[in-house]
């Protein structure tokens, strides 16, 4: 064992004790006991999860009562499953679904007001951690839902400029038209333009950071290409970021061509370094289509990745803004022993997490002095379903981290 890979079990032994003796908040109480049952019997995790997605679009009791049955149907009928088919008749079964799925909701999902915001930036400055909000929505279908992403992230920048000073937004550009068309770029890009001016205007004027998030793998070119463009001609007191998946395997060019782009222009652009959401998608769209799949198909060659570029990235802090995206307690390890091997202060480089996702690293993390910030999604379950549902996958799948470190 060499040096840094002592500091690095030295650091993760630390965090690990700092986070021990305390779940996350999504796996105590009543959701916990159902994400437990749901992760012992696939069966019942797909009809609960299905029926979760669809909850927002059913309109009577009997409709809530009747997907809810067929959710169930198939599993033993004991415990809550079966004191929820006995009341599923009922009128007040719909009325109590809906709020616990809404508080289970409000778990991963920030109410998108003033008020909400204050109240999420009250929890995060205890950790202590800085924040970056994000409308959360899918692939919008017509122009009137893209002026209204655009609307609700203008307000987000109101809110969060009263509320903290120098606001962090994060974006997704497939949001601000509802033809976002590799095959039509120059088309695309002015669509995107027009939208995307005013929010980047609204943005300067208030000195905030935007980000892009980065989506699916046959997006990423349009989308890194734009993000430059943008880095490049939109002039103000803005700062600019980009989300790179290690899981792909390009990213290590595209993250030579963000560096040589900021060497350029002499600005600093930031980049959130991410493993990758979409693997399942992805190798679906894939098989579909007779393509090979786009991503690194083994989870410990993601990682080994994850680590090469976190290391590449904390080495050339000086030009760009690494954030380290991560949720993984040795990911995260590994961040913190280069950045002490570089010398690197907290306004070099930071750590992100998501809202409601593995609270005790989060918190070793901030009580280590660690920069942290946490993004912070916002909405409601009628458009933040299928972020919901990801979450839920993410923190059930039996290879998931989180359930390996918190779920015995």
């Amino acid at each position: 064992m060499n040096d840094f890979e002592a500091s690095v079990r030295t650091i993760g032994r630390q965090l690990h004790a700092a986070a021990a003796g305390c779940r996350p908040r999504l796996y105590r109480g009543l959701t916990g006991g159902m994400l437990a049952e749901a992760m012992a019997d696939p069966r019942l995790r797909d009809g609960l999860f299905q029926f979760v997605d669809t909850l927002p679009a059913l309109s009577s009791s009997a409709d809530v009562a009747d997907h809810l049955t067929a959710a169930l149907a198939g599993t033993v009928p004991v415990g809550w499953r079966g004191r929820l088919l006995n009341f599923a008749a009922r009128p007040a079964l719909a009325w109590s679904v809906r709020l616990f799925v809404r508080r289970l909701a409000r778990q991963l999902l920030a109410e998108e007001s003033a008020g909400g915001l204050r109240r999420v930036f009250v929890e995060l400055a205890r950790v202590p951690a800085a924040a970056t909000v994000d409308a959360v929505g899918e692939a919008v279908l017509s122009e009137a839902e893209a002026d209204a992403y655009l609307a609700r992230n203008l307000a987000l920048l109101d809110w969060l400029a009263a509320a903290r000073g120098r606001p962090h937004l994060s974006v997704k550009l497939t949001a601000l038209t509802a033809r976002f068309d590799p095959l039509d770029p120059a088309g695309t890009r002015a669509r995107v333009a027009a939208r995307l001016a005013p929010l980047l205007e609204a943005a300067a004027h208030r000195g905030a950071t935007v980000t892009v998030d980065m989506e699916h793998h046959e997006l990423k070119p349009l989308i890194l290409d734009l993000f430059l463009d943008l880095a490049a001609s939109f002039p103000g007191d803005w700062e600019s970021a980009i989300a790179l998946q290690a899981y792909l395997p390009e990213t290590p060019g595209d993250l030579e061509r963000v560096h040589a782009a900021a060497q350029r222009l002499g600005r600093r652009l930031g980049v959130r370094l991410v493993k990758g959401a979409y693997w399942d998608q992805e190798a679906a769209w894939a098989a579909q289509r007779g393509w090979p799949v786009p991503t690194l198909r083994d989870k410990a060659a993601t990682d080994a990745r994850f680590e090469r570029l976190t290391a590449w990235l904390l080495e050339r802090s000086d030009v760009l803004h690494p954030a380290i995206a991560s949720h993984n307690l040795r990911s995260q390890s590994v961040a913190l022993a280069h950045a002490r091997r570089l010398g690197l202060g907290n306004g070099a480089w930071e750590a992100q997490m998501l809202y409601g996702m593995a609270e005790p690293l989060r918190d070793a993390l901030g009580a280590a002095g660690v920069p942290l910030r946490i993004y912070v999604p916002t909405g409601d379950l009628e458009i933040g379903s299928a972020y919901l549902i990801r979450r839920l996958l993410e923190n059930t799948a039996s290879s998931s981290v989180l359930r390996q470190t918190y779920v015995a």
